[in-house]
C-alpha cells in the first residue's frame, strides 16, 4: 500500500453504507443464528484505521493513526449528520419523544450499577429527539465494555412501534429512540468506545467502535 493511500485510509473513517451493512449482517447471521438481529446490526465495527501501524512518508514525517479523540469527534459529527438527514428525508415514523430530563434521569439512575459517571447528556433535535450520551468509566474498561450491551438495553430498549420495514418489506427490529449515541471515556477523558444507531432512512442501522478490539462491546464478523 502506498504512503499516500495509507494516509488517506487513516484520515477517512466512514460509517458503512447500507449495502455493506446488509452484507455483513447476512454473513454474521448465517454463522450466529441465535444472536439477536439488533446486535447483528450493531456489530458493524469501524476499527481498522485505529489498528494500523505508523508509517514513514517520503518526506520523513511519521503518519500515525488518528487519535481516539479525533475518531470520537468524527463519529459524533457523522451521527449528528445522520439524525438531521433522517429527519429531513424520512419524517414519517414516530418514535418516543426524547426529552433531556428523562434521558438524564435514566442515565443517572444506572450509574452505580454500571460503574460510570455522567459526563454529557444531550438530545439532538431530529424528528422526535436523538439522545447523545457520554459517560466516564473510571474502573476496569474490559468490565465496562462487557456491560454495555445490558446498559444499552436499558437506555434504548427494543420497541415494537413504530413499524419499520426495509426495501424488501421485511420488518426491521429497532429500539425506542429514532437514534442513539453512547460514548465512554476513561478516567483521563480519552474515548474508549462508541455504539450508535440511527433508524430513519437513508441510514437504518448502527455500528460500534473501540480504541482496542478487545473493548468492542458486541460480537463482530
Amino acid at each position: 500500500m502506498s504512503d499516500k493511500l495509507l494516509n488517506t485510509f487513516r484520515s477517512e473513517i466512514p460509517f458503512p453504507d447500507e449495502i455493506t451493512a446488509r452484507r455483513i449482517h447476512r454473513r454474521v447471521s448465517s454463522r450466529r443464528p441465535r444472536l439477536p438481529r439488533r446486535h447483528l446490526i450493531l456489530a458493524v465495527a469501524v476499527v481498522a484505521a485505529i489498528a494500523a501501524p505508523a508509517a514513514v512518508l517520503g518526506s520523513g514525517i511519521i503518519s500515525r493513526p488518528p487519535s481516539p479523540e479525533s475518531v470520537a469527534r468524527h463519529l459524533q459529527r457523522q451521527f449528528t449528520s445522520y439524525v438531521a438527514e433522517g429527519a429531513r428525508q424520512d419524517p414519517g415514523p414516530r418514535f418516543a419523544r426524547a426529552r433531556r430530563a428523562i434521558v438524564l434521569r435514566l442515565i443517572e439512575r444506572n450509574s452505580t450499577r454500571f460503574h460510570y459517571r455522567v459526563k454529557r447528556v444531550s438530545v439532538l433535535p431530529g424528528r422526535d429527539g436523538a439522545p447523545l450520551v457520554i459517560v466516564r468509566a473510571p474502573g476496569s474498561l474490559i468490565a465496562f465494555s462487557r456491560s454495555v450491551g445490558a446498559l444499552e438495553r436499558i437506555l434504548d430498549p427494543v420497541s415494537k412501534r413504530p413499524r419499520i420495514t426495509d426495501g424488501d418489506g421485511a420488518r426491521i427490529d429497532h429500539t425506542k429512540w429514532e437514534a442513539f449515541f453512547l460514548e465512554a471515556v476513561d478516567r483521563d477523558d480519552v474515548p474508549v468506545l462508541v455504539v450508535w444507531n440511527a433508524w430513519r432512512q437513508p441510514q437504518g442501522g448502527g455500528g460500534q467502535w473501540a480504541r482496542e478490539e478487545s473493548l468492542l462491546p458486541f460480537l463482530h464478523g
